[in-house]
């Protein structure tokens, strides 16, 4: 959910507040939940970080390797 816009500041207010109690509830923010592609860009400068990310859409659209 993408928060700001054109909402109103007690709308705003009322989705941070979501937000926040659904980020409560999350036991393990280190653990990427099933089905989520992670990327380590730890050693990656910018562009080779783009590539990396481009092969793992590319691998979970076409359902093959990252290639």
């Amino acid at each position: 959910m993408q928060l700001g816009g054109t909402q109103s500041a007690e709308q705003l207010a009322e989705q941070v507040l979501a937000r926040d109690a659904k980020d409560a509830t999350v036991v393990d923010f280190q653990r990427a939940a099933d089905g989520v592609y992670t990327v380590d860009s730890s050693d990656l400068d910018f562009e080779e970080t783009v590539y990396a990310v481009l092969a793992v859409v590319r691998q979970a659209v076409n359902g093959g390797p990252a290639a």
